[in-house]
C-alpha cells in the first residue's frame, strides 16, 4: 500500500480559532440519495420524485460555486432507488432510472458517479403498510439483485457504488456486494449505537457500528465491521463522516480512528441538514483528527429544501482550507488519499 506525500501547513479556522494541519488535498464525497419524496408512501403512490428534480437544478448551481472555490471541478455521487418497493409502486424497479434517464446521462457526462441505494421495504398486508425487512437475507438479496439488474439494463454497465437504506449492513449483505462486483460502499456510520426502531415498523434491527473504522478499509470476509489489511480484492468500505459535534470532541482511537466510547459520546453522521454551527465544528475536528482526512457527507433528496443544506455547503465553500477541498467521486477520493493507485 502506498501513501500520499503529505505537505502539512497550519491555518487558523475562521470559525473556531483552532490550528488545523491539512494535507495537500481533502476529498469530499457528497452523496445524494435519489428516491421518492414520501419515505412511507401508500401502495398506489406513483408520484414524481420532485425532491430529486429540485436537486438537479439546485446542485448544478452549487457545482459552479464549489468549483470556483475548491481544488478543481466539483463532482457528486448519486445513489438511485431501484428495488422491490419501487417495482411495487411504479410497476418497474427501474422507473426512476428510466424516467430521469437524460438527467442521469447528463450528470455522468459531467463526471458524477451513479450508484444504487437499496431499501429492503416489504409490504405487510396485515398492517397495510411497509416494513423494513432486515431479518430475511433472502429478501434482501432479492431486493439487491433486482436493483443491480435494473441498473445494468438501463445504463449498460455494472454498478460499482452502493449504499444500503436505513443504515443497515451485515456480513451477508457484504458478501453479496462482493459477488455483484461493487467497489465502493458508503453505508457505514461509525459510532452509531444500533437500534430497534420504534418510530417506524421495523422487522429486523440496525447493528451497532461502535467499532467500525472511521477511515476506508477492506473488510474481513467473515466480519464486515473488521478490517483485513491483507485483503487486496473486494469492496472498499468508505465510512460516512461521523463525529461528536461539540468543542470537547474526543480524539479517535487508533488504529483506524475508531469512535471513542460511543455509549456515552453521541456520534452524529454528517447529514448536510444538521445545525450549521455543529457542522462547522465537526469539519474542523475531522481535519485535525484523521491522519488522511476526508469528508463523506450525505443528503436524502428531500433535505434539499432545508436551508441548513445551503448553509453547510457555503461553510465548505468559504472554509480557510477550501482551496484544498476536492468534491469528487468515491473512487477518485481513494486515489487521492493513497488507498488505490490511479488509473492515469
Amino acid at each position: 500500500m502506498t501513501f500520499p506525500v503529505i505537505n502539512p501547513e497550519v491555518v487558523i479556522s475562521a470559525r473556531t480559532d483552532r490550528e488545523i494541519h491539512a494535507p495537500a488535498v481533502v476529498p469530499i464525497i457528497f452523496c445524494i440519495d435519489a428516491e421518492p419524496d414520501n419515505h412511507d408512501p401508500p401502495r398506489n403512490d406513483k408520484s414524481l420524485w420532485h425532491a430529486v428534480e429540485k436537486c438537479f437544478s439546485a446542485l448544478e448551481l452549487w457545482r459552479g460555486r464549489l468549483s470556483e472555490a475548491t481544488a478543481g471541478g466539483a463532482n457528486f455521487n448519486w445513489f438511485l432507488r431501484a428495488d422491490h418497493q419501487i417495482a411495487e409502486l411504479y410497476g418497474d424497479s427501474a422507473w426512476g432510472l428510466l424516467h430521469y434517464y437524460e438527467s442521469w446521462r447528463s450528470l455522468m457526462a459531467r463526471g458524477d458517479e451513479l450508484g444504487l441505494h437499496v431499501h429492503s421495504q416489504r409490504w405487510l398486508e396485515a398492517r397495510g403498510g411497509w416494513i423494513a425487512e432486515h431479518r430475511d437475507d433472502a429478501w434482501m438479496s432479492e431486493c439487491m439483485y433486482m436493483a443491480f439488474a435494473a441498473y445494468e439494463r438501463v445504463f449498460s454497465t455494472r454498478c460499482v457504488m452502493f449504499r444500503f437504506g436505513n443504515r443497515f449492513m451485515n456480513t451477508s449483505v457484504a458478501r453479496m456486494l462482493t459477488e455483484l462486483g461493487v467497489r465502493y460502499d458508503l453505508t457505514l456510520e461509525p459510532g452509531y449505537r444500533g437500534r430497534t426502531d420504534f418510530q417506524k415498523p421495523h422487522s429486523g434491527y440496525c447493528p451497532s457500528y461502535a467499532t467500525v473504522p472511521r477511515e476506508p478499509y477492506r473488510a474481513d470476509v467473515n466480519d464486515v465491521f473488521s478490517p483485513d489489511r491483507r485483503r487486496v480484492t473486494g469492496p472498499w468500505y468508505v465510512p460516512l463522516t461521523t463525529g461528536v459535534l461539540t468543542a470537547a470532541a474526543p480524539r479517535s482511537q487508533l488504529p483506524y480512528h475508531r469512535a471513542v466510547a460511543p455509549e456515552s459520546n453521541v456520534y452524529k453522521t454528517f447529514h448536510l441538514d444538521i445545525a450549521p454551527d455543529a457542522f462547522r465544528r465537526g469539519v474542523d475536528n475531522i481535519l485535525q483528527e484523521l491522519a488522511r482526512p476526508y469528508l463523506a457527507v450525505v443528503i436524502r433528496a428531500q433535505m434539499i429544501r432545508n436551508p441548513n443544506v445551503a448553509a453547510n455547503l457555503e461553510t465548505l465553500r468559504i472554509h480557510p482550507l477550501a482551496h484544498k477541498f476536492r468534491f469528487t467521486t468515491a473512487g477518485r477520493s481513494l486515489q487521492l488519499l493513497g488507498y488505490e493507485i490511479s488509473d492515469a
